[in-house]
């Protein structure tokens, strides 16, 4: 099986947000998990670069050669199997939530500069949850992502 789970949590109450999702999917879900409570490795902090222990965990796990692969924030908790969630990665190449809303009232100029858009072109582009996300990266959709 080419299936995971991973979550980072740096800090006391993110630990154990880790340790409670373990706990959970050992219990609920008996899929591989790769809590990481330390930066893998060539990962910038959060400081220099928010959120990027993201990619680096996900690209930790490709590593390992895990193929189907689902972020879960360390504040998440499961409570069912997420069956349903694979299944849907595994037929369109991803799982995203929509937030409902789009990037441009929340986005950072900064951040247009280096997405390379306009503040109009912005308000264009949907948002969505970053607590949870999967890919399937025997999908092409995934990998260009």
């Amino acid at each position: 099986m080419n299936t995971c789970i991973t979550s980072f949590g740096k800090g006391h109450n993110f630990i154990k947000g880790i340790e409670r999702l373990k706990i959970n999917i050992e219990r609920d879900v008996k899929l591989p998990f790769f809590g990481y409570t330390e930066y893998p490795a060539d990962c910038p902090t959060h400081e220099k670069s928010p959120f990027a222990f993201k990619f680096y965990c996900i690209n930790e796990c490709l590593k390992m050669g895990y193929k189907q692969i689902l972020w879960l924030d360390s504040s998440v908790i499961v409570k069912n199997s997420l069956e349903d969630v694979f299944n849907f990665i595994n037929q369109y190449g991803y799982f995203f939530v929509m937030n409902g809303h789009n990037i441009g009232a929340y986005c950072h100029d900064k951040a247009l500069k280096t997405l390379e858009i306009t503040r109009e072109q912005s308000f264009q582009i949907p948002s969505l949850q970053g607590t949870n996300f999967g890919l399937n990266f025997e999908n092409d959709s995934a990998i260009i992502f």
